[in-house]
């Protein structure tokens, strides 16, 4: 392997780590204020056609076209992507020949990332200091499993405002504060179709910690996803973009799926 392809390997193994293993560094929440009664009843159609939603997506997997950029260098490629809710994911980076070189699996708590071309097979804790500290934000792999395929889980989240969008009537614009992070959240929703079109965290401070964005809708059956999702971090200017080439619906996606053995001869490096 040359040194430019080894030095992307690292890079790419890098960017994935920051982004799929973001876990809580809480912030101190702002005081908030109750909504009125006015807003009560679109609350609640909206909390259950988002819960009809997420049950429907109680496990999934996909194809997607997958670009994530960070500090000028880009990885372009294809990736498999399996999840099982609330928060088994794997993601599966392809080589030219459709195998894997980079993958990536979790449970919620542990983690396990190989790089083939690079030998490297980590694994460990979530919560591990190492890990932890790459990004605060008080993230969890239950919301990104949510946010893959446009949708949101109202858990934890007490609304502090809902209106209508100022420029585009069709779009329902939440405010709410998240009572395990402390972290103010800005959903963008579109009702009809129950798929969140814009997603942005913010500290404290007003700081944007995490923004994603939508773009299209695809129809599967009764079932209505994105066709593309980005992701980005302002702060870090870490963006990772997935436009959809197929998604399906699990009842339930197999166990084995999100555990990977360390291959023989590989580096074994675990976070505790």
């Amino acid at each position: 392997m040359t040194d430019k392809r080894y030095s992307q390997v690292k890079r790419l193994i890098f960017l994935l780590l920051i982004f799929l293993t973001t876990t809580s560094c809480a912030v101190a929440p702002k005081a908030i204020e109750q909504p009125g009664d006015k807003t009560s009843a679109l609350e609640k159609e909206i909390r259950a056609c988002l819960d009809r939603r997420n049950r429907a997506m109680s496990g999934f997997e996909a194809e997607a076209d997958i670009t994530l950029s960070y500090s000028g260098v880009d990885y372009k490629g294809q990736a498999l992507i399996v999840g099982q809710g609330p928060s088994s994911l794997r993601l599966d980076c392809l080589g030219l020949f459709s195998q894997p070189v980079l993958s990536f699996a979790t449970d919620g708590e542990h983690f396990v990332l190989i790089s083939v071309l690079a030998m490297r097979y980590y694994d460990g804790n979530l919560s591990s200091s190492a890990v932890a500290s790459l990004i605060p934000g008080g993230v969890k792999i239950q919301d990104i499993y949510h946010w893959f395929l446009g949708s949101f889980d109202f858990k934890d989240r007490r609304l502090i405002s809902i209106s209508p969008h100022k420029l585009n009537p069709s779009l329902v614009v939440m405010e709410l504060s998240n009572e395990r992070s402390g972290l103010r959240e800005e959903v963008w929703l579109e009702p009809s179709e129950g798929v969140v079109r814009r997603l942005v965290l913010k500290d404290i401070r007003d700081n944007e910690i995490l923004t994603a964005e939508s773009d299209g809708v695809v129809k599967n059956g009764d079932f209505s996803y994105p066709g593309a999702v980005c992701f980005s971090l302002p702060l870090s200017g870490l963006r990772l973009s997935m436009a959809y080439k197929k998604v399906t619906l699990l009842s339930n996606a197999p166990s084995m799926v999100f555990s990977l053995p360390c291959p023989p001869g590989f580096q074994h490096k675990t976070f505790n």
